[in-house]
């Protein structure tokens, strides 16, 4: 996507059809009032990718000039509504670029992990996802305690080294599944696709303990760095009333009495679910 509500945003076309549009359902969707419902379908026929308009409100553009049906070729500009996309061919000059560009959208660039607005894109998406096929899903807010002293105490650049430090320790005690970035300064955030309450609660815990167990050496002095977690789940109960914001502020509800109970301890939000 090059003009539109996700810049950067990028459509991986995997399947045989593919359908795009606003609504929940479609294989690719693109929330912005222009773009139909289903607005129209891609197919995959040998090496060539086809678009089909299907009766769009505003009608599919490919270079600018309405098309019911046309084959796409390498760099052509595709448009649904207001919104611009980029078609790329997995033979394009352009492929390692465009690949650049979207790991740069997407990471933290002093951590190496996910980004908060990926973070924030993936749960909108999973809680959309959840409505369609209720499932159980679960996310962890976490921050370093008392990281402001440590930035006084021993100097920021210190600091990095920390936060890279709980970010690495962190990493290697997650699901390949598990989504883990980085959400504010010295805040992190995690889902974790199929768990429940007692389940992240566990991973939480775990967390924990590798972190207040894996101290930071910094000029021959042991640093001891600890982190404070809140959880938050829904169930497939909640699958029709879920929302990211909710599950966000469940979590960072949790994660404050974590730290209002004396920090370095798991929180987890008993709500439904």
């Amino acid at each position: 996507m090059i003009r539109g509500p996700h810049v950067g945003k990028r459509i991986v076309l995997n399947k045989d059809e593919m359908v795009i549009g606003r609504s929940k359902s479609a294989d690719a969707q693109i929330d912005e009032s222009s773009v139909s419902r289903k607005h129209a379908v891609i197919r995959k026929r040998g090496s060539e990718f086809i678009i089909e308009d299907q009766n769009s409100k505003n009608g599919t553009l490919v270079n600018m000039e309405k098309q019911m049906l046309c084959v796409l070729r390498d760099q052509d500009l595709i448009t649904f509504g207001n919104t611009l996309f980029k078609f790329i061919a997995n033979n394009s000059l352009e492929l390692a670029y465009h690949e650049e560009l979207h790991k740069l959208a997407m990471l933290d660039p002093v951590l190496q992990i996910l980004n908060k607005k990926f973070f924030l894109d993936y749960l909108e998406q999973k809680c959309s996802y959840s409505q369609l096929f209720p499932t159980k899903f679960a996310i962890i807010l976490f921050d370093i305690d008392h990281f402001k002293r440590i930035n006084d105490t021993y100097g920021h650049q210190t600091g990095d080294l920390v936060l890279l430090h709980v970010a690495n320790t962190v990493k290697t005690h997650l699901r390949n599944s598990d989504i883990f970035s980085r959400y504010g300064g010295e805040e992190f955030a995690i889902v974790l696709p199929d768990s429940d309450a007692e389940q992240a609660e566990f991973t939480a815990e775990k967390l924990r303990y590798a972190v207040e167990t894996a101290a930071i050496v910094q000029d021959e002095e042991e640093i001891k760095v600890t982190i404070s977690l809140g959880a938050a789940s829904f169930g497939p109960a909640e699958a029709a009333t879920c929302s990211s914001r909710n599950l966000i502020e469940r979590a960072d509800s949790a994660l404050y009495q974590a730290k209002n109970a004396g920090r370095n301890r798991t929180v987890v939000f008993r709500g439904h679910g």
